[in-house]
């Protein structure tokens, strides 16, 4: 009796075991869930970088943006499942290590039992041995007992196997978790990684965001500095123009001077052929400087214009490198640049041109010579 009140126990115990240890559907589903998870392909964040309206540079702004804010959510989801994923490993580590024990104990109480069958059946031979010949063999209860307790016997086998292929089962889906928590963790490294590369690369972008707004503000110097040489230009042209008109001008007064001769002073005459002669100067001098000036301005225009080009073709080819670095850092982690490695920007500088027109002289000297020219008239009128 004693023998089946601890078989009973035992059952109930093995019962509560596996009712206690078992995977439940909930620990399954979520398991496949991990499996499913690591199977899925990996979002690619940076392909809207191939857009055309990427050359924008506020379309690239927003967009670029829009890119961190997508990685952030990215990083901050695979933080969150490798913490999710290192709790359930550290419950199924506790679990499985309980789960031993128990089946440790479970074996040596079955062991015990077994030795304590055995025991009792040697007893019960050998009392059927000793007893006298006019016994019988052991009564049909006691075959029973027997057979029910073997029944018994079997049937714990039976559920230990059955827990240890739980057990097994255990194992495998620790295994399985293991490697997810493995690939979470090289996930989150290859995260930080990338991280890293970002915030080199966003320095490098504002480095460069720095040096295109400098290379603007000479162009825009620039552009002003040749608006200047125009109207220097022109104003040039429009002096010439005058002194060309006034010298007219003075050869008619000169001519009429000389067709009288009567009412004409001799000093007056070569004074006024003086004048003419430095007018004829300085209108030599204007005009070799007006060439000068206007040979100058071209050339600085066109050397500024092929600088600008140069600046343009030089300034695309880094854009176009940059983007080619982002998506590479954002696409391949495993790039062959280092992770400290900064993009070269080039040192760009750009000298303000700029002219001095000499013009004042001659446009003094072109209004000295036409007050002179009023004057002369204003005398002969008196005369």
């Amino acid at each position: 009796m004693q023998l089946e009140k601890q078989v009973e126990l035992l059952k109930k115990q093995l019962a509560d075991l596996h009712g206690k240890f078992a995977l439940t559907e909930a620990d399954r589903k979520r398991l496949s869930g991990l499996l499913e998870e690591r199977n899925l392909p990996q979002s690619k964040p940076n392909d809207h970088l191939n857009h055309p309206n990427a050359e924008d540079p506020k379309t690239y702004s927003s967009v670029n943006q829009s890119v961190q804010e997508s990685l952030a959510v990215h990083r901050e989801t695979e933080k969150n499942e490798l913490k999710r994923m290192q709790r359930e490993a550290v419950d199924f580590k506790r679990k499985l290590v309980a789960l031993q024990k128990d089946l440790d104990a479970k074996d040596a109480q079955i062991d015990k039992y077994r030795k304590q069958l055995s025991t009792g059946q040697k007893r019960s031979n050998a009392d059927v041995h000793d007893s006298s010949p006019k016994l019988n063999w052991p009564t049909s209860d006691d075959r029973e007992i027997h057979k029910k307790r073997e029944h018994e016997i079997r049937r714990l086998q039976k559920s230990m196997e059955t827990i240890r292929g739980e057990l097994q089962q255990v194992k495998q889906d620790k295994h399985k978790l293991q490697l997810e928590l493995n690939d979470a963790n090289e996930r989150a490294s290859l995260a930080t990684k990338k991280a890293v590369v970002e915030k080199n690369d966003q320095k490098s972008i504002a480095v460069l965001r720095r040096k295109v707004d400098n290379f603007l503000s000479d162009a825009s110097r620039d552009a002003a500095t040749i608006q200047c040489l125009k109207n220097e230009l022109q104003a040039a042209q429009e002096e010439l123009r005058y002194e060309t008109e006034a010298r007219a001008k003075f050869e008619e007064l000169a001519a009429q001077a000389i067709n009288r001769n009567n009412h004409v002073p001799k000093s007056e005459v070569v004074r006024l052929q003086q004048q003419l002669q430095e007018c004829n100067l300085q209108l030599r001098q204007a005009h070799a400087e007006a060439d000068e000036t206007r040979r100058n301005a071209q050339k600085e225009i066109q050397e500024l214009k092929n600088w600008c080009a140069q600046l343009r073709e030089r300034q695309d080819k880094q854009m176009h490198d940059m983007e080619v670095a982002l998506r590479n850092s954002s696409t391949d982690p495993q790039r062959n640049r280092p992770t400290g490695e900064k993009v070269q920007v080039p040192d760009l500088q750009m000298k303000t041109l700029s002219r001095k027109y000499t013009g004042g002289k001659l446009l003094a000297s072109a209004r000295s010579s036409h007050q002179t020219n009023n004057g002369t008239q204003e005398q002969e009128k008196k005369d």
